[in-house]
């Protein structure tokens, strides 16, 4: 194997000092552009303060913003030889929960943040930490010249590099040891699978806490030599063409995606956005992280063919956290992803058997096998026999992509990492949760097992009763729903959340509920007992996009999931949001909540009106750039009114804008 990261960047900083390693998109015409020396330079001055604090082994938050400081900060641990355990700087007091309970199952000693988190309202940290044992430091204030007091730490391949906590919903979070081996490994792999050098160019936009964005955003870039253009997740939600044309501008020949963020693309950006683009460079686009589905491909590469995309640049692609990224992926230059037609009651039986195109049939896409010293396997989880091709059964994976097991959780590791295979002797296995089987060169994925509902004894897939759903009635948008199983006295029953736009009458939604009922019983002879609308952004995701079925249905039992509902009657005209608010700023209100002006109540906190975390990350990134509006995401998300937030000062200190 390879040297590690530290070796690797050590030695382009002293080989290639000038060459650009990562490039940072701070906005529209603004760049950070960052060569290999200033990088190591960075890294360096941030394992300074580490050891400073730390033993090689301790564990260190990083709750930086997406950036050049989380950047250095992550690459600083791996100079210090600690143990990096990336967060999402929290957001209200769900998100304060979750940070706190990741404190406490990592046992992290030291945290980096960006100033302004940590002198910025009390609010934002209650709760972090009560018994005093991280200290809390600035990682966007270190001396650059600390780079000469780092100690020089060479980390082996099989020390632990950095803690992924995955994005579970229930119960204690869960860290997943990713070792410097794993690393260099799975990158290696990856630029093998795709033909990667040193010419590649790449752009992404991708959350940098989850493995995606972190390992296929940056560690890879790094890893191969190419440069990198990044984004924040927060640019792209606000504005997806941001990412077409930092593609364009740069003539990026590869870059990465879950499938929402594709379909996102065709909505969002306009002709005339269209006409500015030339993707004719790019030739990976890699789609993973949540299942792909073949009409999204088909919309993408219809709608930016003439932007010069080819429909051969998509890369279907496996993996998860617990196999560090990537366990399967395959580039055709000449020809498209691998596509299959099966019949559904098969499938539901555990077989794929191959059909034509009709209502009883459910198409699936190819996402490449294994290669190298990896291996992959469909196995009958119950016995470990190797299953033959068109069987259904659990993607088994081995090999030096998966990861080290659970952090603290010696049960859950063995019973999770420690799978023996039939024929394998001496092998263990990551059994992974999820549904497959083989057909050709190509995993095909069917869904997973907590995503398999059994009703009346037949099995039944959420991706695929979703799938079918959102193409009943032209009001639901694609990849806007979750589907899940309840149990009660009387048995399973279906239940199915769609997200739409605006708020429908009496009328329109029994109109849509009951095309859903009618597609679903026709394709897949089952019913779905309740139909849940609701406004966009309700259904929770994971930072990278995937949609959290688990913690939906938590939602839902718990009764908070509210459904779309009728617009209110008009308010008097004193009390007209157009008597309180500028017409810009409650243009970019109503828009974000999906709501008609008269409807928007000034002095009601927007969360009440249908503010969720996405909504409230597109409509900070506005404000800013349209009003130039001071506003933090917390305040946001905890009670402010639209009124408050028309008298909120502005970024250059004007008055405010109401």
């Amino acid at each position: 194997m390879s040297a590690g990261f530290v070796e690797l960047l050590r030695e382009r900083a002293e080989t290639a000092p000038d060459r650009l390693a990562l490039e940072f998109a701070l906005g529209e015409d603004t760049h950070l552009r960052l060569d290999h020396a200033a990088l190591d330079r960075r890294a360096r001055a941030v394992a300074a303060l580490v050891q400073d604090r730390l033993a090689p082994g301790g564990r260190v938050l990083i709750v930086h913003q997406p950036g050049p400081d989380y950047v250095g900060a992550f690459l600083g641990c791996l100079y210090a030889g600690a143990v990096a355990v990336p967060v999402h700087p929290p957001r209200g007091a769900r998100g304060r929960d979750r940070l706190a309970a990741v404190i406490a199952d990592a046992g992290a000693e030291l945290a980096l943040a960006d100033r302004d988190f940590l002198t910025g309202p009390a609010d934002a940290r209650r709760g972090l930490d009560a018994d005093g044992t991280v200290y809390w430091a600035a990682g966007d204030d270190i001396d650059p010249a600390r780079a000469e007091d780092w100690t020089e730490h060479r980390p082996r391949l099989h020390d632990l590099a950095f803690l992924q906590y995955t994005s579970g919903s229930t119960g204690r979070p869960k860290g997943v040891m990713v070792s410097h081996g794993n690393l260099v490994h799975n990158s290696a792999v990856l630029a093998r699978a795709l033909g990667l050098t040193e010419d590649s160019r790449g752009v992404s936009w991708l959350p940098p806490y989850h493995d995606m964005g972190l390992i296929g955003g940056i560690l890879q870039p790094l890893h191969t030599g190419f440069p990198c253009t990044l984004l924040s997740p927060l640019a792209f939600m606000y504005r997806p063409a941001r990412w077409l044309h930092e593609l364009t501008r740069t003539r990026a020949t590869i870059t990465a995606a879950p499938d929402f963020a594709y379909g996102e693309a065709v909505r969002r950006v306009t002709p005339e956005d269209r006409r500015a683009l030339d993707l004719s460079a790019l030739r990976h686009a890699l789609v993973g992280a949540e299942p792909v589905r073949g009409a999204t491909l088909d919309r993408f590469a219809e709608t930016f063919e003439s932007s010069g995309f080819r429909r051969s640049a998509f890369v279907p692609c496996y993996g998860l956290a617990e196999a560090t990224l990537f366990v399967s992926g395959a580039a055709r230059d000449a020809g498209e992803p691998a596509r299959l037609r099966v019949e559904r009651a098969a499938l539901d039986a555990g077989r794929a058997v191959v059909a034509s195109d009709g209502p009883q049939t459910r198409e699936l896409v190819g996402c490449g096998w294994a290669t190298d010293e990896d291996l992959l396997l469909v196995a009958d989880p119950a016995s470990g026999r190797p299953l033959p091709e068109g069987e259904v059964g659990e993607v088994w994976v081995s090999g030096p992509t998966v990861a080290l097991g659970y952090w603290q959780r010696p049960r859950q590791t063995r019973d999770t990492f420690a799978a023996r295979a039939a024929g394998h002797p001496g092998r263990a296995f990551l059994r992974t949760g999820d549904l497959g089987f083989r057909h050709g060169a190509d995993l095909f994925l069917t869904g997973r097992d907590d995503d398999l509902m059994i009703v009346r004894g037949r099995n039944h897939y959420a991706p695929d009763l979703e799938q079918t759903a959102e193409a009943a009635h032209p009001a639901l948008l694609p990849a806007r729903s979750a589907a899940f199983a309840v149990d009660d006295a009387a048995g399973s029953r279906i239940v199915l959340v769609h997200e739409v736009r605006g708020r429908l009458d009496g009328d329109d939604v029994a109109g849509i509920t009951a095309a859903v009922r009618e597609s679903v019983a026709d394709g897949h002879g089952v019913s779905v007992d309740d139909v849940v609308l609701v406004r966009l952004g309700a259904i929770p995701r994971t930072s990278s996009g995937k949609i959290r079925r688990s913690e939906c249905r938590t939602r839902w039992l718990a009764g908070d999931l509210t459904p779309v509902t009728a617009p209110p009657a008009a308010p008097p005209a004193a009390a007209r949001p157009s008597a309180a608010l500028p017409s810009g700023l409650l243009r970019l209100v109503t828009a974000e909540l999906g709501t008609a002006p008269a409807a928007l109540d000034p002095d009601v906190p927007l969360v009440a009106q249908g503010l969720d975390s996405l909504r409230a990350v597109r409509l900070l990134a506005a404000l800013r750039e349209e009003h130039k509006i001071t506003v933090s995401l917390a305040a946001l998300l905890g009670g402010l009114t639209a009124r408050q937030l028309a008298g909120l000062p502005l970024c250059d200190g004007q008055e405010p804008v109401g």
